[in-house]
């Protein structure tokens, strides 16, 4: 899913009925063109993550607040004491189901899973009502099996994960938006006193973006399963607390104040 949808969805989760008009103007100031978050808003709507009761007028529906619930919960990872079990995924799909097979896979990279073996993946955090609401809602379950449990021989440490996920890989893009965010954007828009509700809250949607890029790369393991040189949780959370505060510095009479409060 792109980017600019989950922040569609997000903006739709806080103030509960959005008009496309509304859309447009938000994303028209960051480039978008109209016709592209009108596309934006029909294939959201085909797959069942919003509805328009009336012409023009948006509501997220139990699917797509079911979603933006999952891409919320996964910042609390890093903060999260881990029992030492794990969710393992396993699926066989017949060759004329391979775009099942390829979602399936899509899905669970996103949740944060890595590949064990062969069509095994893996995580380190309980996802079970993500994945058995999805196996069912895609009709996966006869060609899939899902259990959460303790591995009994030999248990994986944190050399084992960088064979699983692209470890190394996460932790120079985790250097490049660090860059990013110190020299860059907090330059371009401190102090914020001096900012106006429109640049504030563009920059917080544009800040709230590139977290969820960082949620999909990241899968946030455990401490235990970490380099002891791993700094992308006080990254994260750096960059995290400064959206939090980007939001809460929109004033109350702003247009924009009821896409920032829950």
């Amino acid at each position: 899913m792109l980017s600019i949808e989950k922040q569609i969805l997000f903006l739709l989760s806080r103030a509960k009925e959005v008009t496309s008009q509304e859309f447009v103007q938000i994303y028209e100031m960051r480039g978008y063109s109209k016709q592209y978050i009108r596309n934006v808003l029909f294939n959201l709507k085909k797959n069942k993550l919003v509805i328009s009761p009336e012409r023009s007028i948006y509501h997220i529906t139990e699917e797509g607040s079911s979603l933006i619930k999952t891409i919320n919960k996964k910042p609390l990872y890093y903060n999260k004491d881990w029992d030492g079990a794990w969710d393992v995924v396993m699926f066989e799909f017949p060759v004329d189901e391979r775009k099942k097979r390829d979602l399936l896979r899509t899905h669970l990279l996103e949740l944060g899973f890595g590949l064990l073996y062969n069509s095994v993946y893996i995580s380190p955090w309980d996802h079970k009502k993500q994945i058995v609401d999805f196996l069912e809602l895609n009709e996966m379950r006869s060609n899939s099996t899902y259990f959460h449990g303790k591995i009994v021989s030999a248990p994986l440490n944190p050399a084992d994960t960088f064979k699983i996920w692209p470890l190394e890989n996460i932790k120079n893009e985790y250097g490049k938006y660090w860059d990013w965010f110190q020299n860059e954007f907090k330059v371009q828009i401190e102090p914020i006193s001096q900012v106006s509700d429109d640049e504030l809250f563009i920059n917080h949607i544009l800040l709230g973006e590139k977290l969820s890029e960082i949620m999909l790369m990241d899968p946030m393991l455990p401490q235990q399963l970490l380099p002891s040189d791993w700094k992308g949780h006080q990254i994260f959370q750096e960059i995290y607390d400064y959206f939090l505060f980007l939001g809460r510095s929109i004033p109350r009479d702003s247009k924009y104040y009821r896409f920032v409060t829950t």
